[in-house]
């Protein structure tokens, strides 16, 4: 029987060097995830990608602008991911800049040996990064979707 698996997919900046681009990948459940042969669709950057997932994203969308008017444009969808920074595994997270950066989190399902069912990865958001906070305990992104 196949259960769901979330990623979640952030790139940053190295803030030394203000050029070199790297994307970290996380999924949820008890174990990580390493690409196989044949997945598509996962960060080449990310090869394994750690189970430190407690919230792929929750989000929100109003129809209803600022100004309490239903037409015209909409409110920006903005949201939440939450990362567990166990035991400081996620710190050098700090070394990068993720502003404007694109978050992306994506929805698969894995078989019982453990591999992605062939078709079942879905984009489920690319957004952009308003903050990256790292905490003692919990890294949380900020993100938004115009």
């Amino acid at each position: 029987m196949a259960r769901v698996i979330y990623f979640v997919e952030l790139t940053g900046i190295l803030k030394s060097d203000g050029v070199t681009s790297k994307t970290f990948g996380y999924c949820d459940g008890d174990e990580g995830y390493n690409v196989r042969d044949g997945d598509t669709g996962l960060s080449a950057d990310s090869p394994h990608y750690a189970a430190l997932v407690n919230s792929p994203g929750s989000y929100t969308r109003s129809l209803i602008g600022r100004t309490g008017q239903i037409f015209g444009q909409a409110d920006a969808q903005k949201g939440t991911i939450e990362l567990e920074n166990q035991a400081g595994s996620l710190d050098d997270l700090r070394l990068y800049a993720f502003d404007g950066r694109q978050a992306k989190i994506l929805r698969g399902e894995i078989d019982d040996a453990g591999a992605l069912v062939s078709g079942s990865l879905v984009t489920m958001l690319i957004a952009r990064i308003r903050r990256v906070q790292v905490g003692w305990g919990e890294v949380i992104v900020d993100f938004i979707d115009r």
